[in-house]
């Protein structure tokens, strides 16, 4: 059976590699592949593909309980204490008094634009996630409109 596999290798690898998107996480999928498969008497390509497919979410269920000590290294930039102001311990409190679905759709806002987050969590819609930034933002840094106005001395009258 396993020389009849092999003789569509560089078909299995391209399953694999669609998949994963890695070559060398590929690679190791087909190896492994053949030692499941080893055993049966009739292969198709669908078993192929469902076999690449649940060697990939093992692997992913396997990388997401490792802990890298590379994933720790922001400790050492951020362990200066920085002292905050009364200002900012105000804005702090003011975050901390929304929502919680509120502040992870602001938290998210970081790292995402809204089209990525709503393409990322489906559940969460363009608009809601829009509507939410804003109404958070004002909350916590106040009106929107004496923003603007630094904004426009600071600029010399553009916004």
């Amino acid at each position: 059976m396993l020389e009849e596999l092999a003789k569509s290798n560089s078909k299995w690898f391209g399953f694999a590699l669609k998949i994963c998107r890695c070559e060398s996480l590929a690679a190791d999928m087909t190896q492994d592949m053949y030692l499941i498969l080893a055993n049966y008497k009739e292969v198709k390509p669908k078993l192929v593909y469902q076999c690449l497919y649940h060697l990939f979410c093992q692997e992913c269920r396997k990388r997401k309980k490792e802990v890298l000590i590379d994933d720790w290294s922001f400790i050492n930039e951020y362990s200066e204490i920085k002292e905050i102001d009364d200002r900012e311990l105000e804005i702090l409190n003011k975050y901390h008094a929304l929502p919680w679905r509120q502040q992870e759709i602001i938290l998210l806002t970081y790292d995402h634009s809204l089209r990525q987050i709503q393409e990322n969590y489906p559940m969460i819609n363009y608009a809601y996630a829009n509507r939410q930034v804003k109404e958070g933002v004002k909350k916590v840094l106040g009106s929107l409109d004496q923003y603007d106005n630094k904004r426009k001395k600071s600029n010399g009258g553009r916004v």
